[in-house]
């Protein structure tokens, strides 16, 4: 039972992934500079404040500030792409959220955390993070919109034995 749910998330993240992909690849949306560059800070900061957490040594930050700075300018170019892409499927599909959806949303992490729905909707509020997480319900919402309307297509992988004998 277990290794059926693994394997249905990994089903649904792959679809999930395919849909960005997707939009990402069809759609043309230049960002707005100063957006990306102040979004781009913000997630540098937020990596080397994690690293620091983790306890990695200053001297082996240091040496990789060039990889994160560069990882992150695309991590973060790609993520806001995809928020406006997907505000705008939204838009057009009608999709909203609730209230109930938020709190539904609350207290299955509540849940999973074996904490109350108060504190951690308090938490979530004081963080700034409630408005992500109607975000994100919005977002997966309309994933789900999009695949319930896609034409899904299964692919085979080619046999590698097949391709030799082309050869």
């Amino acid at each position: 039972m277990l290794m059926e749910n693994e394997r249905d998330n990994l089903i649904a993240r792959a679809k999930r992934e395919q849909v960005y992909e997707y939009l990402l690849t069809n759609t043309d949306l230049a960002l707005p500079e100063a957006l990306s560059t102040r979004q781009t800070e913000r997630a540098i900061q937020r990596r080397l404040i994690e690293l620091q957490q983790q306890g990695v040594p200053e001297s082996d930050i240091a040496a990789h500030s060039d990889e994160l700075r560069t990882s992150a300018k695309e991590d973060v170019a790609r993520d806001l792409r995809l928020s406006f892409i997907l505000a705008k499927v939204a838009e057009q599909l009608e999709i909203g959220v609730t209230d109930e959806e938020v709190n539904t949303a609350i207290a299955q992490i509540a849940r999973r955390y074996n904490r109350r729905f108060d504190r951690v909707r308090d938490e979530l509020q004081n963080g700034g993070l409630l408005d992500q997480l109607a975000e994100q319900i919005r977002q997966d919402k309309c994933v789900a919109q999009l695949l319930a309307d896609a034409k899904i297509v299964e692919v085979k992988e080619a046999d590698p034995d097949q391709a030799d004998k082309k050869d």
